[in-house]
């Protein structure tokens, strides 16, 4: 045991750099990330990520020794689609690599981002996404050790959650706690399952040897789920989702996405074959039959369509460094040596000034995805949106000026204005125009639809009985909940619904098998999005009947993938 711990403080005595941390990025079960700056002695600034082991997993020798192998490992590789490594360390206790800053979301913040705002993912985005990661695959796997052999690495945990997009539109490959060489310094034991299970192998569900073509059947799942905008292998337990994984042969996409061409769903399925000699046997090989099928079909595969659409979904965002300065934050900054230190009194003062540096995660903007945290990736949530105080105060004035002319209205006995009996105040008739800039202020409510025949049925509602236009974030979150008699009847009190909404109502409606209200809501959204919702919709057991016929229920729902997810 000595022997091991001297060598991984060798492994870790590398750097002598310096360090200012500036903030905490995120948290998982084994790691923790932070933001930090370094500067070269001509004094060139990079910001940069530390991931440093959490303390209590310090005298893991076991752990440490993998933690350390990742860093060893991708610091060998230099690929665009990689994110680098660049240093190794110990601060106190506990060991560190500081790795490359991607200012952007993971994939998987991508699809759940897309899926809330009702947007499938355009194809030529899919493209650049499968092919950036297809060229860092291929390099990870051909990489050779300075002695000029193969250093035969397998990656083992390609998912989106390890799949990086900056807002750039560059792809990224990170994350390589879990890779596999030839020369590891930590043996896997056999029947070990190491990965996600739902972006697993076959062999790696039956605990067999995997080669680098079981990372292209997980870049496969991920493409196939990117196209569909659903899971393929999620299941209620590990062993269903792994029963599946060997067994179960997966749905073409186009089923689901008609626009899909037969080509695309060819490259998909060979990926996603169960037997590793019939898939695609280089990640290279896979890049260049994406690179033709695009040219055939005329897909333009474009990094900067990607960054087009990272600023759709996510609008633009400042790097955090700027973001800290604008905030004039007085969290402390940590300047620290990754020279060995002692383990002594140091370690705990460092442990106590980190927890109070200014954490990231906790601020109104969504998640920064710098890397994945290896261990748990999913644990991660972005925080929710905080409303805007404006529309409280537009609301206020309206409440105000309405009150004002309900009175001026009564004072010149309009009929109209009490011909029902509400709660005071009195509503505010319509035929007369609110004065002033009341006419102009946009009013934060849903409008009750007309009803025919009635003569005051116009009438704006009381203004304390107003409500505001649910949002894409509302509606969205309410059907993830599962609270799909809400969404609908929310649908059914507004008559001005964005695009977005007008999916997410398709989508309730669909869940409630009601086709007319669902074909209703889909004749609102864009031509492009109609086929995918209904697919969907298809998959919930409701079929629309559109010039693409949708795929039919199946009368058992669990012979179907699809079906079993729902």
């Amino acid at each position: 045991m000595e022997s091991t711990a001297a060598s991984v403080d060798a492994a870790a005595e590398s750097s002598a750099n310096s360090y200012a941390i500036l903030a905490k990025l995120a948290t998982g079960g084994m790691a923790e990330l932070f933001l930090a700056r370094t500067a070269s002695s001509a004094g060139v600034e990079r910001y940069v990520v530390l991931k440093r082991v959490l303390p209590h997993r310090a005298h893991d020798h076991h752990f440490v020794s993998m933690f350390l192998d990742e860093a060893r490992l991708a610091a060998q590789l230099q690929h665009p689609n990689i994110a680098q490594v660049f240093d190794t360390g110990k601060l106190g206790d506990s060991y560190f690599f500081s790795m490359e800053y991607v200012h952007g979301e993971t994939v998987r913040e991508l699809a759940h981002r897309a899926h809330e705002l009702g947007e499938a993912i355009p194809l030529g985005c899919v493209l650049t996404i499968a092919a950036s990661a297809a060229a860092g695959l291929h390099h990870a796997h051909e990489r050779l050790g300075l002695d000029g052999t193969p250093l035969g690495i397998v990656h083992r945990d390609v998912s989106p959650s390890n799949l990086m997009v900056s807002f750039e539109g560059n792809v990224k490959l990170v994350d390589f706690g879990v890779a596999k060489t030839t020369d590891s310094t930590v043996e896997t034991q056999t029947g070990t399952v190491k990965g996600k299970i739902s972006y697993l192998s076959p062999e790696q569900c039956r605990g067999r040897v995997a080669d680098r073509r079981s990372d292209l059947f997980s870049l496969g799942i991920v493409i196939w789920e990117l196209l569909v905008g659903d899971r393929l292998y999620k299941r209620d337990s590990d062993f269903e989702a792994m029963e599946s994984i060997v067994h179960q042969p997966p749905v073409p996409p186009s089923k689901l996405r008609p626009e899909i061409p037969p080509e695309l769903d060819a490259i998909v399925l060979k990926l996603l074959a169960k037997a590793p000699g019939d898939r695609y046997q280089t990640a290279d090989e896979l890049y260049d039959e994406l690179e033709r099928l695009a040219d055939r079909h005329a897909i333009r595969m474009s990094t900067a369509a990607l960054k087009r659409f990272m600023v759709e979904l996510f609008g633009k965002r400042p790097e955090p460094w700027i973001e800290l300065t604008t905030r004039n934050t007085a969290a402390e900054v940590i300047t620290v040596s990754a020279a060995i230190v002692g383990r002594d009194s140091a370690s705990t003062v460092l442990d106590s000034q980190l927890m109070k540096l200014f954490d990231l995660t906790t601020t109104r903007t969504p998640q920064r995805a710098v890397t994945a945290i290896a261990d748990e990736p999913e644990a991660i949530q972005p925080p929710r949106r905080r409303r805007r105080a404006p529309w409280i105060l537009l609301a206020i004035a309206l409440l105000a000026s309405g009150g004002v002319l309900a009175y001026s209205q009564l004072a010149h006995d309009e009929p109209s204005a009490i011909a029902l009996p509400v709660m005071p105040p009195p509503p505010a008739p319509t035929a007369a125009p609110a004065p002033g800039p009341v006419e102009h202020a946009p009013a934060p409510h849903v409008e009750p639809a007309p009803v025919a025949g009635d003569p005051v049925a116009v009438q704006r509602p009381a203004p304390a009985s107003r409500a505001r236009r649910p949002t894409v974030e509302d509606l969205g979150a309410m059907l993830r909940a599962g609270k799909v008699d809400e969404v609908a009847a929310a649908c059914r009190g507004s008559t001005r619904v964005l695009a977005q909404n007008a999916a997410t109502c398709t989508l309730a409606a669909c869940q409630l098998h009601d086709a007319a209200t669902a074909r209703s809501w889909l004749a609102r959204t864009s031509a492009g999005k109609r086929a995918t919702l209904t697919g969907q919709c298809a998959s919930a057991g409701t079929v629309l009947e559109l010039a693409a016929p949708a795929q039919a229920p199946s009368s058992k729902p669990c012979d179907d993938p699809m079906e079993c997810r729902k």
